[in-house]
């Protein structure tokens, strides 16, 4: 791994905004092109007792604890440092703790014989290596955070361990993951691989014919149904990669965001024009009650820049073109999510409605689909029609 390697690691933990499009930075590293044709497939199923250091649900108490930082690098920085010390993962000067990450791991295979080698052979190798690389890349940058180290360890072993994986499956999919896993230096991906089997997101745990429009059908929403059918229908027409898995969804989303005209020309929010194309779909009667709400929760998601800054979301967005529309997916997403939490309508106090709620609480995948009974009538309108191009 080379110190670039490890540069562009950080970049991708740290999430750090670029230019340069995703294609063009994995071509800089050998063995990394192919990453689009393995996004998606989890790590759980070719290695599915495959341990993970840290729990998901200490991601959300630490957002909470580092949204004061006052720049984007020092809250990702804070972020990676919390959850690793709520894990109990940082020796008493902060930094990683080999023997604890080995001890947690071993735990949480509760010392099965078949992990424990694979177990201490990934850690005894990543504690040589990851400092080393550290030291390499150090000469050339400055790392984003003091810490660096910490996240470079995290990374380091959770490749190992898949590698060495005790379990692993013998199918084509899983075969060709880890071949290309050996050639690419960035692989696993943070927030890539892996994210499908969170037993939180269990779908057998949603209530039957429970939706969002069901519990809150004064919800403000994005785009108007035949604006988002007739970008459907375009992108399903024109759409240049349709085999790339979210090519779709990010085209739709593209289209939507230049026809509602909220984007600058950098692909970019404009959080005004955004607030109040969200206004347009509230009733005059709850606009007392949503207007100050969608100011609020469109802010705070802009800030949060969903792709970037909260690891499990991150996880599920499909990877669009260009890094700017990959956000605005999630960003949307985002909005989504928290606007139906803090929904007043009466509804939401059903048993039903509670249950969907706390399921997406616990999920933070979740919402999937941004729209769903709401898009029948514009899109039985326009299945004749087609989007000009």
């Amino acid at each position: 791994m080379e110190a670039r390697t490890v540069s562009v690691i950080l970049f991708l933990i740290a999430g750090v905004y670029s230019k340069e499009s995703h294609d063009e930075k994995l071509t800089k590293f050998p063995g990394c092109e192919k990453m689009k044709d393995f996004i998606g497939i989890p790590l759980s199923k070719c290695c599915e007792s495959l341990p993970h250091m840290v729990d998901k649900e200490l991601y959300k108490d630490c957002m909470e604890s580092c949204k004061s930082k006052d720049d984007f690098v020092s809250k990702r920085c804070c972020m990676a440092d919390c959850v690793l010390k709520a894990a109990k993962l940082l020796n008493e000067t902060g930094y990683f703790d080999f023997e604890a990450a080995k001890t947690t791991l071993n735990e949480k295979v509760s010392n099965d014989e078949k992990w424990v080698e694979a177990i201490k052979e990934s850690v005894e190798t990543c504690k040589t290596e990851a400092p080393q690389k550290l030291e390499e890349w150090k000469k050339k940058d400055s790392p984003k955070c003091e810490t660096a180290i910490n996240m470079v360890a995290k990374h380091c072993i959770l490749r190992q361990l898949f590698f060495k994986c005790p379990t692993k499956a013998t199918s084509k999919e899983c075969t060709d993951l880890e071949e290309f896993g050996q050639k690419c230096p960035l692989f696993p991906v943070p927030g890539k691989q892996g994210k499908k089997d969170d037993p939180a997101c269990d779908k057998s745990k949603l209530v039957p014919n429970t939706y969002i429009e069901n519990c809150c059908p004064t919800l403000p929403h994005f785009s108007d149904p035949e604006i988002f059918a007739g970008c459907a229908q375009h992108c399903a027409m024109w759409i240049s990669n349709p085999d790339q898995p979210g090519a779709k969804k990010c085209c739709i989303l593209n289209c939507t965001l230049h026809m509602a005209d909220v984007l600058r020309k950098n692909e970019t929010f404009v959080i005004d024009k955004m607030v109040k194309y969200y206004q347009k779909t509230v009733k005059p009667e709850t606009s007392n009650v949503w207007f100050p709400i969608i100011r609020k929760v469109i802010i705070n998601c802009r800030d949060i820049g969903m792709k970037y800054k909260e690891p499990a979301i991150e996880e599920m967005a499909p990877q669009c073109e260009t890094t700017n529309i990959t956000v605005a997916l999630n960003i949307t997403r985002c909005i989504r999510r928290e606007l139906f939490f803090e929904c007043k309508d009466k509804l939401m106090e059903s048993e039903n409605c509670q249950l969907l709620k706390g399921y997406g609480m616990d999920c933070m995948y979740w919402p999937w689909q941004c729209y769903r009974k709401k898009l029948f009538g514009g899109i039985e309108k326009h299945k004749n029609s087609a989007v000009q191009t």
